[in-house]
C-alpha cells in the first residue's frame, strides 16, 4: 500500500513536497484494529485468519506511529536532510525497543511500590507513565502521539494496570471520540473534493489501500483463505485518521489532500464489510483460487 500511495502521489501530487507523499503514502498502510476485530467477530468459522489479521493490524499500527513519530521530527523541527532522518529513526527505535523491554521486565514491579497499592491511589501509575511516555518522546523530538502509544504498550504488559487504565479512559472516551470524528468531519472540504482532480484522486488512493492489502496476503502459506485475509485488513479507521490530523495541524498535508484521505478511509469501510459478509460462507478449501 505504501507504494502504490507513493507513486499514487507522486504522479497527481507532483507539484507538492516530498513530506506530503511520504504522508499520503503512510497514511495507506494501517489497518484499524477495532474494525477488523467488530468485522471478525461474526465470522466464527475463520478462527485462524481473524487472528492472523489481527496481529498484522497491531504490527500496523506500531508501524504507523513510528513513522509518524519520525515525519512529526522531521516537520516540526524543519529536519529534512537524510542524517537527520536516520539519526530520528534511530532514536525512534532505541525508544520503543526500550520501552518493550520495560513493559515486559518492569512494569510488574512497579505496582508493588506501597503506595500505588492504595485504594485511592490506583489509577496514579496509569496516568503516570502517561505523562512520563509522552514527555521523553516530546524531548526526543519524536512527538507526544508516539509517547501516548507507548505508554499503551508498557500498561498492556501488567493486566492489572491494563484494567485501572481502562477503567479510567473509558468515560473519557465515549466523550472525546465522538468529538474528535466531528472534528474530522468539520475539516472536510466537500466543495474541493466534488473537483474531478481530487474525485479521481480519491478514487485511485482507495483502490492502491485496497488492492495494496489484497495483494499482501498471497504471502499467507498454508489452507488460510488468503482473499478473506486481505479484505480482513483493508478497513481504515481511528489510526489513519489522527495520522492526517496531525499532518494537517503540522501544516504539511493541505485541506484538499486531508479530505481526500478521509474519503478514502470511507470508502475502504465500505468496501471491507461487504466483501467479508460475502466470503463468510466461503469454505476454507478454496482459498486457493
Amino acid at each position: 500500500p505504501f507504494l502504490l500511495g507513493l507513486l499514487v502521489s507522486w504522479v497527481l501530487l507532483s507539484e507538492y513536497s516530498s513530506p506530503v507523499h511520504i504522508f499520503v503514502a503512510a497514511s495507506l498502510c494501517t489497518t484499524s484494529a477495532a474494525i477488523t476485530a467488530q468485522l471478525f467477530s461474526e465470522l466464527k468459522a475463520h478462527d485462524s485468519e481473524s487472528r492472523l489479521v489481527l496481529d498484522a493490524a497491531y504490527i500496523d499500527d506500531v508501524i504507523g506511529i513510528f513513522v509518524l513519530a519520525i515525519l512529526m521530527g522531521t516537520a516540526l523541527h524543519e529536519r529534512a536532510g537524510i542524517l537527520d532522518t536516520l539519526t530520528l529513526f534511530t532514536v525512534g527505535v532505541l525508544f520503543f525497543g526500550a520501552v518493550i523491554w520495560l513493559g515486559k521486565h518492569c512494569s510488574r514491579y512497579m505496582t508493588e511500590i506501597p503506595i500505588l497499592t492504595m485504594a485511592n491511589s490506583k489509577l496514579i501509575f496509569p496516568v503516570a507513565v502517561i505523562f512520563i511516555m509522552s514527555w521523553i518522546a516530546e524531548m526526543l523530538e519524536l512527538g507526544i502521539v508516539a509517547g501516548a502509544f507507548a505508554a499503551g504498550l508498557v500498561l498492556a504488559e501488567n493486566e492489572h494496570n491494563k484494567l485501572n487504565a481502562e477503567a479510567l479512559i473509558k468515560p473519557l472516551e465515549t466523550i472525546i471520540v465522538p468529538i474528535f470524528y466531528v472534528f474530522v468531519g468539520m475539516q472536510v472540504n466537500l466543495k474541493t473534493i466534488l473537483e474531478p482532480k481530487y474525485l479521481f484522486l480519491a478514487l485511485l488512493l482507495s483502490l492502491a489501500a485496497i488492492f495494496g492489502k489484497l495483494a499482501t496476503s498471497y504471502v499467507v502459506r498454508g489452507s488460510m483463505n488468503r482473499l478473506l485475509i486481505g479484505l480482513g485488513m483493508v478497513p481504515r479507521g481511528e489510526a489513519v485518521l489522527i495520522f492526517i490530523s496531525v499532518g494537517k495541524i503540522l501544516g504539511v498535508i493541505p485541506d484538499s489532500i486531508f479530505s481526500v484521505l478521509v474519503i478514502m478511509v470511507i470508502l475502504t469501510n465500505f468496501v471491507a464489510p461487504w466483501g467479508l459478509k460475502r466470503l463468510a460462507k466461503v469454505p476454507v478449501g478454496m482459498s486457493r483460487s
